[in-house]
């Protein structure tokens, strides 16, 4: 609960601090690609980020955006189960980003580039705690709605980030920390103006 509070608060900030510039609710699907493990394969299945966009124009060709967002990431994972039994199981990973992007315009056509912080506050996934991402992406402007298309990656991967469990019925289970893997995710977004730009 904590967490959402803490997501509504920097979203009113941003809404007051940037009222001369255009402004957005964000919201959108997207998509998760995560690299295989050696026991662990990884299909990709659709989630969710809703947010805020805050604007400023640096010039008429130049802006900077920044979108703190609320982002869940869903997969399916396949895995051996004691060893012997194909496992299927949904995962997922919900996390609060802060992206920053420089965006360029060419009339209602904008292309972006930029970084993202996001930190995990709900993961059953093996995702970095605090997540270090670059991004590209194309967006279409219109006088009601943005729509935005993004890829982007991870940058880091922590060596010892989780602990898991190997064993059965018979046998204790066993602590093992081991890595996570670098994910991509594809996003499509609809920013929706709070006022007629």
């Amino acid at each position: 609960m904590k967490h959402f509070c803490l997501f509504i608060t920097v979203v009113f900030l941003c809404s007051t601090i940037s009222a001369q510039v255009n402004n957005g609710v964000l919201i959108g699907i997207n998509s998760t690609f995560k690299t295989d493990s050696k026991d662990h394969s990884y299909s990709s299945r659709v989630g969710y980020q809703i947010g805020y966009n805050w604007n400023i124009g640096l010039s008429p060709k130049l802006s900077f955006s920044v979108s703190p967002s609320l982002i869940r990431n869903n997969v399916e994972t396949s895995y051996l189960y004691d060893l012997v039994n194909l496992q299927n199981e949904k995962q997922y990973s919900l996390g609060v980003s802060a992206p920053i992007s420089i965006n360029y315009h060419f009339n209602q056509l904008f292309v972006f580039t930029g970084y993202a912080l996001t930190h995990s506050v709900e993961s059953t996934l093996t995702t970095n705690v605090y997540d270090h991402s670059l991004f590209l992406g194309v967006g279409y402007s219109t006088s009601f709605v943005d729509i935005n298309l993004k890829y982007g990656g991870s940058i880091n991967a922590d060596p010892n980030n989780e602990v898991v469990y190997a064993g059965n019925a018979e046998v204790k289970p066993i602590q093992m920390p081991i890595s996570t893997y670098k994910a991509s995710t594809l996003q499509l977004s609809l920013v929706i103006p709070l006022k007629r730009k």
